[in-house]
């Protein structure tokens, strides 16, 4: 029991998982300024709040769950979708990677 991989690979998902918090906060955070008509719309076509939407929209796309709540129609707020979406894509193949780099090394030990 003392071999195993378990402490390692659990303190790479707690990093994992923080890195994913941070990447949703910050996307929120630079969605608020551009959560207007002009750049998103409502299921519905009502008018976007900004903290609000901006959170969900976050929240769903850094989780990968989607949604069509919230609808980017400006190509700003498409592009501030597509780089959340690379970095939520990026962040689960690094994870992947050091955790299978991790198991091999494990099993040369």
């Amino acid at each position: 029991m003392a071999n195993t991989p378990l402490p390692r690979t659990a303190k790479l998902l707690f990093v994992f998982v923080l890195a994913n918090v941070v990447f949703m906060i910050l996307f929120m955070l630079i969605r608020i300024p551009v959560m207007t008509d002009e750049n998103y719309v409502l299921h519905g076509g009502r008018s976007p709040k900004r903290g609000w939407h901006s959170l969900i929209s976050s929240v769903l796309t850094q989780t990968t769950l989607g949604d069509s709540t919230v609808q980017p129609i400006s190509t700003i707020a498409e592009a501030i979708t597509v780089i959340q979406s690379i970095s939520t894509v990026g962040s689960v193949l690094i994870i992947g990677a050091m955790v299978a780099i991790s198991a091999k090394k494990h099993k040369r030990a």
